[in-house]
């Protein structure tokens, strides 16, 4: 179901009052989730983090992106003081490295909101990316995280 920004921005806003404050906004290349990512910022809605960005500052500091966890994720976010939600953008290194993403943000946002750009697909609670074949291939049911599918640019975008 394609949602308009109006509704997005909507549960954006509604996300710390949430139990489980965790909202996937989920679509393929090309869907405009980069563009909807840095609205919902521009707006003050959120504060964008490209994870690829930041876990490459981790991995300067650090050394080893294995051992990477939430404590680490939150020190990352900790410089940007913020009550609005972070909005986690190039998320793909982390199938990489074949963390559960989804139990990931989910005990992230026991800490603090957070909205995940999913760049594969969701359907019927079923968070897939890329092919069964590949190593960067992820797979995860859960039907109690809240979610938008966009659609590709050419289906009409939000």
């Amino acid at each position: 179901m394609q949602e308009g920004w109006d509704v997005i921005s909507q549960k954006v806003r509604h996300l710390p009052s949430h139990l489980h404050p965790l909202y996937v906004i989920a679509g393929a290349q090309g869907s405009g989730k980069t563009t909807l990512a840095r609205r919902i910022a521009n707006e003050g809605l959120g504060v964008y983090i490209n994870l690829s960005w930041a876990l490459a500052r981790y991995l300067l500091h650090q050394g080893d992106l294995a051992l990477f966890t939430i404590h680490h994720l939150l020190m990352c976010c900790e410089e940007t003081l913020s009550s609005v939600p972070f909005v986690f953008d190039n998320i793909e290194l982390l199938m990489t490295l074949k963390i559960q993403v989804i139990p990931f943000f989910q005990d992230f946002s026991r800490h603090h909101p957070a909205v995940v750009i999913w760049p594969g697909s969701v359907e019927d609670g079923v968070f897939q990316y890329s092919m069964p074949s590949r190593d960067d291939y992820y797979y995860f049911r859960d039907t109690v995280v809240m979610v938008t599918n966009l659609e590709n640019k050419n289906g009409g975008n939000v």
